[in-house]
């Protein structure tokens, strides 16, 4: 479970409280600019929280205690510049990264997910800069849902109505995963709403 308790950022101009559970999907929904970034941020510790507090599973999180939560979360980001040729080597990054953290993965586990999306293996081989940003973005998704974690982040994966997407999500908190996803119209099928 995540929860937010009266807390206040630098960029949001009120105070959030909410609960998120596993076994379902949460979005953070707001303009562009309003914040929704910051609240990422917050929930991977890498923003400080003004006042009130952030938790996972009722342990606290802080700048300090971040990288010990962020073993718990996959994390999609909203602005994937890639300075890659190909996404092959993105998924072997952090297919390392999540070994390192004790969340070995296997890139046939990566495969698998895609293939529920309708993605073939040879878009992993194909040149990035002729891959539709969507495309790039399901794939993320794949590969955060393949390395596991309780909360499946995902910041901004859509910018507009996307059934595939919507029923990605919904398979992964039917999983039992905490699903956070933020966007900034009604894009996505959703159980709770927090409006920024």
């Amino acid at each position: 479970m995540l929860e937010f308790k009266n807390v206040q950022l630098e960029a949001v101009p009120h105070e959030l409280s909410f609960v998120a559970r596993l076994g379902e999907v949460t979005a953070i929904r707001g303009e562009r600019g309003s914040g929704k970034t910051s609240v990422v941020n917050a929930i991977l510790g890498r923003a400080p929280v003004v006042s009130g507090f952030v938790t996972i599973d009722g342990e606290l999180v802080t700048v300090g205690s971040a990288p010990f939560f962020r073993k718990t979360v996959s994390y999609v980001p909203q602005d994937v510049r890639l300075a890659v040729s190909r996404l092959s080597v993105v998924v072997d990054e952090m297919l390392a990264i999540a070994a390192s953290q004790g969340r070995g993965c296997a890139k046939a586990a990566v495969a698998a997910e895609m293939a529920t999306l309708g993605i073939t293996e040879d878009v992993l081989r194909t040149d990035v800069r002729s891959l539709d940003g969507r495309l790039v973005r399901l794939v993320l998704a794949a590969l955060g849902s393949a390395i596991g974690g309780s909360i499946f982040l995902l910041d901004e994966p859509v910018d507009r109505p996307d059934t595939v997407m919507s029923s990605f999500l919904r398979r992964q908190a039917e999983r039992g995963r905490c699903v956070v996803v933020t966007e900034s119209g009604d894009y996505v099928d959703c159980d709770k709403t927090i409006m920024i």
